[in-house]
Parts: C-alpha cells; structure tokens; sequence
C-alpha cells in the first residue's frame, strides 16, 4: 500500500471510528448492533476477513469475527495520534492479536511497536483428556482455573506466533516478547515508565489478576489512548454475543468509576476506553 492510498483509507477508517464512538450508547440494541455490524464489515476487507479465516481455519485463537474489524478501526484512528503506536497485548495465546495488530500496521501504513507480555506456554498437566478430567474433580484450584478459562493444553506458543505471522508475511522477531506472568514485579517494574498508545488485557481472568492488570498497566497509556478489555461484557445489556468472565467484568468497574477514562464503545465482550486528557479535548467522543 502506498503511503498516499494509506493516509486516505486511514483517514476514512478513522473518521468510521469516530462517529461509531460518537453514536454509541450502552443500550441493548445497540451492543446487538454494533456487534452484528462489525462482524459483517470485516468481509470488506478482504485481508483483514483472510487472516480471520485463517484463524479460525487452523483453530489459532478465540474471540469473534467483529474483534477483527474493532482493530482495524482503532489501529487507524491511533496512527493519526501516534507515531508509532506502541501497544501492550497481556495475555497473547497463539498469536492473533499480535499478528492482526502487525498486519494492521503494514495494510495501514502505520509504524507500529509491539510489546506481548505471556507466559508463551499451557498447562502441561492439561495434556491429555482423561488427566484433566482427573484433575478438574480432585483440584479445586485447577477447577476455579478452568472454569475461568484460564487453563489451556501444553504447548509452544511462541512457535505458534512465529508461525501465523509468518502465514502472512510478517516478521514475529520485531515483537518484544516478555515472557511471564502479568503480576511478577520483576516485569512491572521492566514496563514502568512505558508510553503506551494502547493496552490491551486479554490474561488471566480470575478477579483478583484481571483488577491487578488493570491497576498495573492501564496507568500506562497516554492521555488520547485506548484501554481495550477482553471477557468483560457481562455487565452489558444485548444479546447475541458471549459476555466473557463476571470476574472481568467486575474488575472492569475500575475503568468505569475512574474520571480518568471514558467507555467509549464495547463491541461484545470487548470493551474500549479512551484516556481523557488535553488530546482527546477536540475529538468527538
């Protein structure tokens, strides 16, 4: 894409953005809405629907296809604010937000500086399905763990990373892997003082680690900025869509009761909050 035909569609997609922000109100139809639409537009971009595709085609993440289109959006409307956008992804699985925000990047035209924080791995006593059956009824832990979704099989994500980024064509080696846990104050105290354009909090979803994450990193984004919340819909009137964790959801309040920051759209169980401060005086959200 040539950086004039970038600018435009980048400028288009941005001007989209607003006014979904601007229009938006947390209403029952409107969360239907907003959801149904999002996931019918990803297939006007034909490269935005084939990694989609291809996510799901090869079972390489959750989510929904209107996720897909919430990224497109808010990538672009970002790369007019900063220069690069530098993102935070807590809790990165196999890959597909971080290579989606990398492709992103590129189909956009926008400089693009990645950070995903992961333990990179599963559970390996996960493994096989008699083991965790075992397991989910003699280990009340590992139960609570499951049932917040928090236990996946064991396995090598980071060569899952490599490999859907490599699918299309990106080069994984330009993320900065962090690998670990969101709540070690060893890697708090490695992203201190970070600048972040957006977070995006997709880890663990028990209450307690979700709130942590929250407190922790949102501090993090600058005024203009965007907190992006995973599982958390389940305060959220609409139907049609999953609502994610009650754990998240209520650790979200945190985002909501803040004078710092705004609910400007949620798009299923993926809520987005803008940073209030001088840059976002002008905008129209």
């Amino acid at each position: 894409m040539t950086s004039d035909r970038g600018d435009s569609t980048r400028k288009d997609v941005r001007r989209e953005f607003e006014e979904w922000c601007a229009d938006y109100q947390n209403m029952a139809l409107v969360n239907g809405a907003v959801f149904r639409t999002f996931a019918e537009r990803v297939q006007t971009v034909p490269w935005l629907a084939a990694h989609r595709d291809w996510v799901e085609a090869h079972r390489h993440g959750y989510g929904h296809r209107a996720f897909h289109y919430l990224w497109y959006l808010l990538i672009a409307s970002l790369g007019d604010h900063f220069r690069p956008v530098r993102m935070l992804e807590i809790g990165v699985f196999k890959g597909q937000i971080t290579s989606l925000v990398a492709l992103l990047g590129r189909e956009l035209d926008v400089p693009v500086e990645i950070t995903a924080l992961s333990p990179f791995m599963g559970d390996r006593e996960a493994g096989s399905g008699w083991r965790s059956a075992l397991k989910f009824v003699v280990d009340s832990d590992f139960r609570r763990s499951f049932l917040l979704g928090n236990v996946h099989r064991g396995a090598d994500h980071v060569g899952d990373n490599r490999r859907i980024f490599e699918a299309f064509g990106l080069d994984f080696d330009r993320v900065r892997m962090i690998r670990g846990l969101s709540t070690s104050p060893d890697i708090a105290a490695q992203l201190r003082g970070e600048r972040l354009a957006v977070v995006f909090i997709d880890g663990d979803h028990s209450y307690d680690v979700a709130r942590s994450d929250i407190e922790t990193y949102t501090p993090l984004v600058e005024p203009g900025g965007y907190a992006v919340v995973d599982d958390a819909g389940c305060d959220l009137p609409g139907r049609g869509f999953s609502k994610g964790f009650r754990s998240v959801s209520r650790a979200c309040r945190v985002l909501e009761t803040s004078a710092e920051w705004s609910n400007v759209l949620n798009v299923g169980k993926m809520r987005v909050f803008s940073r209030r401060g001088a840059e976002t005086a002008g905008r129209r959200f």
